[in-house]
């Protein structure tokens, strides 16, 4: 009966992608030569990518969690490049990744982070992102939103099978899907991919 459980739960962890896949590969993007790729080894071009959503992508409204203010997919990348994690609070992955998405979106603010909310309750959202350190005053940290995406429409529309997932949108509108947590050197140099291509 105990081996019976222990594989039950061995499954339902490798089901929901909570493991130890840390930014190893690349699932989808707008297109192929001017995406990018996050490796162990770190960031490059590659042709591992296919046109999957174009600009429409972007043509959706989400609840931001703790203002309950309308917020458009337009709105989120008119500023330029834009990190895209998408998190569940119960996910030992994401809890671990929440302090380096932290200090990236503190030392960028150039580029718009997002975090897209899943998987749980607003007391849960709250929970995570205070064991991570985000300032949830909105006093610190003006280029990062927190969506609610409890019913999981933006992982249907991203494409995101798994968390945490890091979508890259460059300034053109391409779309790069980065699948496992990014460590803090991945995220140094996403962040100086983006920060380079938007001229």
């Amino acid at each position: 009966m105990n081996r019976v459980l222990a594989l039950i739960i061995l499954l339902c962890c490798v089901l929901s992608a909570c493991g130890e896949l840390r930014g190893e590969r690349v699932v989808s993007g707008a297109t192929a030569d001017s995406s990018i790729s996050v490796t162990p080894g770190g960031v490059r071009d590659t042709n591992e990518v296919r046109s999957v959503h174009g600009n429409h992508a972007f043509s959706f409204f989400a609840t931001e969690l703790f203002t309950g203010r309308s917020v458009s997919g337009a709105e989120l990348v008119a500023d330029g490049p834009v990190v895209m994690s998408f998190l569940v609070p119960q996910c030992s992955v994401c809890i671990a990744a929440g302090p380096d998405l932290v200090t990236s979106a503190m030392e960028n603010p150039d580029i718009t982070y997002v975090m897209v909310h899943s998987g749980g309750s607003t007391e849960d959202y709250s929970s995570y992102l205070d064991e991570v350190g985000f300032d949830r005053s909105g006093s610190g940290q003006h280029n990062v939103f927190h969506l609610d995406d409890s019913p999981g429409l933006l992982w249907s529309r991203f494409g995101v099978i798994q968390q945490p997932t890091n979508v890259l949108i460059e300034a053109d509108g391409s779309v790069t899907q980065a699948l496992g947590a990014l460590n803090p050197a991945q995220l140094g140099e996403v962040a100086d991919r983006l920060v380079s291509r938007r001229s």
